[in-house]
């Protein structure tokens, strides 16, 4: 296979291609100083870690690997200074998983600044928008209450609470149909506040 990989300018994108193969079985003997070989079908190969993690620390499972699907982001975290400004992190799913195992929150309470934690946001979770000037103390506009979606890097996405499925995809909420702005027009990550609701749908405590 070395020889073969010679051969083709050591790139694989060229020496294993179907036809790069069929190519190699043609002459597998001779790639193989004159001795028999049996056709080469498949290979192992091998890959960086990258953002694989161990399922486990005990028996075989520390020697098992496992990936979230890419962007995946259960976790985000809103931080904020003395002066109340916020700054933001998404929480990869891996960090998260190895944070709960040793029995702490998926986010430390303050980042690298000193910044302190207000609360974290996971699909699903509704937040109430208020607006400027406004103490919240109840939520009175349902309008203003949305739930989080997603979110990437420093960047939080959301959609009207009661929406349940956009009919006409994708230019409701812009991309995707989630956007990280409300309806009129505010960041809702820089000024929302988080909505603790129980199973029946009851509002029990707002975080802000």
């Amino acid at each position: 296979m070395l020889k073969h990989l010679e051969n083709n300018s050591d790139n694989p994108n060229i020496a294993f291609t179907p036809e790069g193969i069929a190519k190699m079985n043609d002459n597998i003997e001779a790639l193989n100083n004159g001795k028999k070989h049996k056709p080469i079908v498949n290979v192992r190969i091998t890959e960086s870690f990258g953002l694989k993690f161990a399922v486990g620390e005990k028996g075989n499972k520390q020697k098992k690997f496992v990936e979230a699907d890419k962007g995946t982001n259960l976790f985000f975290a809103i931080y904020a200074d003395q002066d109340g400004k916020r700054s933001f992190e998404s929480i990869p799913f891996n960090i998260a998983a190895e944070r709960q195992k040793k029995g702490v929150d998926v986010a430390p309470e303050t980042n690298e600044k000193g910044e302190k934690l207000l609360f974290i946001l996971s699909p699903g979770d509704l937040v109430y928008v208020p607006e400027e000037g406004e103490h919240v103390t109840e939520i009175n506009d349902l309008d203003r209450v949305y739930k989080m979606v997603s979110a990437s890097g420093r960047q939080c996405f959301f959609i009207p609470e009661h929406i349940a499925s956009p009919i006409c995809t994708p230019k409701e909420f812009g991309p995707n149909n989630k956007a990280e702005k409300s309806l009129g027009d505010e960041m809702i990550k820089n000024v929302c506040c988080k909505l603790q609701v129980n199973r029946l749908g009851i509002i029990t405590k707002i975080i802000r």
